[in-house]
């Protein structure tokens, strides 16, 4: 993890420097700075050491001829090859590290390189000779990469909202529109964030600044492709998928430090870890969160971490169990700074403390299963969806009177029983909507009933316009 920052419009001495320092956390191991005033631009990069740990991987990047310069936050797994492929027509290089290889790929096909790129990035190029900027950030948006326009002809952009606002006289506004999604969802979806005119640049998404102009342009680079359904068999797409899994994580085993994986006993992580090994080091090792079993009152979820130990067991890795306890309050403010907007996700205390304990065991890149739940049909809201379905033979008046009656069951009983009727309950309230509006409503945690309980008149007045919360998504 680094940290990239910078502007262009409004010159500011110094201001690239400070947003540096407020995201100094996401790169250790160095920092540096590109100003130019007469051109009125400024880049910075905070380094987390992954690869090439030497000087010549440093940042801000700059080519020989001092046209381009770079500032790179991620990892382009099939760097090697494109680096080959840029060899063959010329290039040279001095590091062995990605960076560059990202500076002479940008160098040689323009944006174009873009649709090559198979990694997670977000990075700033600017062309001193066109006085043009690119931002641009990964198919799927694992790297973060904000931006606002402080003022008429002024871009900024960071990794991270606090950085934004080492801009003097930046307005801290709410986004109203946002914060209901927090409410709705836990977090906000789309471009927009909690913060009033500060946007995150959309996954797959580019964006060009040209300072004859001074405006931006943004445009997809990249969409997903769905106008095909795959013809295989059943056995060709197991074979196809597992030959998939097993190359991305080869893929991202590619380190100049030392590899750990999040190890929750769960099939995702287990199944990475299981894979990983066989193309680790000694030095790879485990991290399992645990908690006491009095903490487990309510929902009384299954305990993953005997499953987890079992696989460390089997692959002879070290395994650091790291048991949270109640006491964890105190990181809810530090959690919060590191976010920047409100994340309803108790997982993040747990991602939290798993890397903080593998940054002091000497372990800096982790791999995790996040997303496996979404790609693969995990949460209970798709099998919910399922049985809806089967529920719509049912004659309308009956389901609207199942759906009130819901209300009836009881939602704060302890134990895993007042789970299950906790989420039947859920279930059964949305059974008349419209598909799509279900699937919203699963997806939220709080209902639209509820939210505007909550919500002051005058935000109300506000947000009257807008759609529903189930059908926010979109924007």
């Amino acid at each position: 993890m680094c940290g990239i920052a910078g502007f262009v419009g409004d010159f500011i001495p110094g201001l690239v420097s400070r947003m540096n320092g407020i995201q100094k956390h996401r790169g250790p191991d160095g920092q540096g700075v590109f100003e130019d005033p007469e051109a009125q631009v400024a880049l910075g990069h905070v380094r987390l050491f992954i690869l090439d740990l030497t000087p010549a991987a440093a940042q801000p990047m700059h080519s020989l001829d001092g046209r381009f310069v770079l500032i790179y936050n991620g990892e382009i797994y099939n760097f090697r090859e494109s680096r080959e492929d840029l060899i063959s027509r010329g290039h040279h290089f001095t590091s062995t590290g990605d960076t560059e290889v990202l500076l002479h790929g940008l160098m040689e096909y323009g944006d174009s390189f873009l649709k090559r790129l198979n990694g997670i990035f977000a990075f700033a190029f600017w062309d001193r000779r066109e006085q043009e900027l690119l931002l641009a950030r990964d198919p799927i948006g694992v790297k973060p990469l904000y931006y606002c326009e402080p003022k008429p002809g002024t871009l900024l952009f960071a990794s991270e909202i606090k950085a934004l606002l080492a801009y003097p006289g930046l307005k801290r506004e709410p986004n109203f529109e946002a914060l209901q999604e927090h409410l709705a969802r836990s977090h906000a979806s789309g471009t927009h964030t909690a913060f009033k005119g500060i946007y995150r640049l959309g996954p797959g998404m580019m964006l060009k600044w040209r300072r004859s102009n001074k405006s931006l342009q943004i445009q997809p680079y990249w969409e997903p492709d769905f106008s095909q359904n795959s013809e295989k068999t059943y056995s060709e797409s197991i074979d196809s998928l597992r030959s998939s899994v097993q190359a991305a994580i080869k893929r991202q085993m590619v380190s100049d430090v030392p590899i750990g994986s999040f190890l929750s006993g769960g099939l995702d992580s287990s199944l990475i870890t299981l894979l990983a090994a066989e193309h680790a080091n000694e030095d790879f090792q485990c991290f399992t969160i645990t908690y006491p079993s009095s903490e487990n009152r309510l929902d009384q979820f299954i305990d993953d971490s005997p499953y987890a130990f079992k696989i460390s067991q089997s692959l002879g890795k070290p395994q650091i169990m790291i048991n949270i306890k109640p006491e964890v309050s105190p990181l809810l403010e530090r959690l919060i700074w590191h976010m920047d907007e409100p994340i309803a996700d108790p997982a993040i205390i747990a991602s939290y403390l798993i890397s903080q304990y593998a940054r002091k065991n000497g372990t800096t890149v982790m791999l995790s299963g996040q997303g496996a739940d979404e790609l693969f049909g995990g949460y209970p809201r798709y099998q919910a969806m399922s049985l809806v379905n089967l529920l719509q033979i049912i004659p309308p008046f009956i389901q609207e009177w199942i759906a009130k009656g819901s209300a009836l069951i009881p939602g704060a009983l302890e134990g895993s029983m007042g789970a299950k009727l906790r989420r039947i309950r859920r279930v059964l309230s949305e059974m008349t909507d419209q598909p799509d509006n279900r699937f919203m409503a699963y997806c939220s945690a709080t209902s639209d009933q509820n939210i505007d309980c909550i919500l002051h008149p005058d935000i109300r007045e506000i947000l009257k316009t807008r759609a529903s919360a189930k059908q926010s998504l979109a924007l």
